[in-house]
């Protein structure tokens, strides 16, 4: 391998205007996401100066919140990487034979590692690395700024859904507890980082209708009447209406929404029924009776774990999508998801572990 021209060090023929052209058509498909961004960035680097390993430490602008990227390693391995405050340029060596290109960036810095089998870094990489950070390091400062923003916006729904729940003591944390739920129910049904926070995102805002209900009605200890039903049965609707001006995306307001459909077409606000209920909607529904279940509530106190899933499996296939009941399950086996110190679910012969 040579290092002595750009065109060389730039991997089979690439010019620094391929690679500033590659690297655009790969953050177009990001669809404007930090962190999946970052990543893209930090592969096509990866590859075009041909490093073995990489990671990406940034911070927010708050200064708060650290993220570490990485390429063909693990997050923790990349705290055995971080170099010292002061390098003394762009390209040093550790002991062990390794050489590392490292750049400050956002509050933190991007580093790129050959092993000791590979042809070390020079100062020659150094310079083209160098050309190629000024044109991508605004957009990573962007990024960074974007992070803080979506931080802000994650923080303020949640302020909102607390004090909507705080409006019947019986479901203060409620929200919470539903956007916990639901986002480990995601990542065990395969959906991706991004779709997991906008997941949480659904889930935190599900009972932001509830801000026109009444207390009188949401802590009523007897049954409701069937006026005060219909009543309560509207939250979801009202739900889509403050979403409206928001302009979020579907499937966003359609977890926030659809949490009260069931796949029979029972449920409300709409009566929609397995074809048209979100995936969103599925996971929101399922998280949704699960806190309702375990939790006290002025009409009858909280079932156990136990009874709690025995009661929503017997709703599958029914009112609830099978796939989403079984990762709850596998989350609450795997204790992935805060589950009272005082109720485990049992692991025994009368667990609920698959189709019955």
């Amino acid at each position: 391998m040579s290092n002595n021209t750009e065109t060389e060090n730039s991997g089979n023929g690439h010019t620094f205007a391929k690679l500033m052209e590659s690297l655009s058509s790969r953050l177009r498909a990001c669809n404007g996401d930090p962190d999946t961004t970052i990543g893209a960035m930090l592969d096509e680097l990866a590859t075009v100066f041909m490093a073995d390993q990489a990671y990406a430490f940034t911070k927010a602008t708050n200064g708060q919140e650290q993220q570490v990227i990485t390429r063909n390693m693990i997050p923790e391995e990349a705290d055995t990487w971080l170099p010292p405050d002061e390098i003394g340029g762009p390209v040093f060596s550790r002991g062990d034979g390794s050489s590392l290109l490292v750049f400050p960036v956002a509050g933190g810095h991007l580093a790129f590692i050959r092993q000791p089998e590979s042809l070390p870094f020079n100062i020659t990489d150094g310079m083209n690395f160098s050309r190629a950070l000024h044109a991508i390091e605004p957009t990573i400062d962007l990024l960074a700024r974007q992070r803080d923003s979506q931080e802000l916006y994650r923080c303020t729904i949640e302020a909102l859904a607390a004090a909507i729940d705080a409006k019947d003591g019986y479901t203060l944390g409620h929200s919470r507890r539903v956007s916990q739920y639901a986002t480990a129910i995601g990542r065990s049904c395969g959906l991706t980082e991004k779709e997991c926070r906008e997941l949480e995102i659904s889930a935190l805002m599900h009972d932001l209708g509830k801000i026109g209900t009444s207390e009188l009605i949401l802590g009523k200890p007897g049954k409701l009447t069937p006026g005060e039903f219909e009543h309560i049965k509207q939250h979801p609707d009202h739900t889509a209406r403050i979403l409206q001006p928001v302009n979020l995306p579907e499937h966003i307001v359609h977890g926030a929404v659809q949490h009260h459909e069931r796949l029979d077409g029972s449920g409300y606000p709409f009566g929609l029924d397995s074809n048209k209920i979100s995936l969103f909607g599925r996971i929101v529904a399922v998280a949704d009776v699960f806190d309702a279940l375990t939790s006290n509530r002025p009409y009858r106190p909280a079932m156990s774990l136990d009874m709690a899933i025995r009661v929503i499996h017997e709703g599958r296939g029914r009112h609830y999508d099978e796939r989403v009941i079984m990762a709850l399950v596998e989350n609450l086996l795997e204790d992935r998801v805060f589950t009272p110190p005082t109720k485990k679910i049992r692991t025994g012969p009368q667990t609920i572990s698959g189709p019955g």
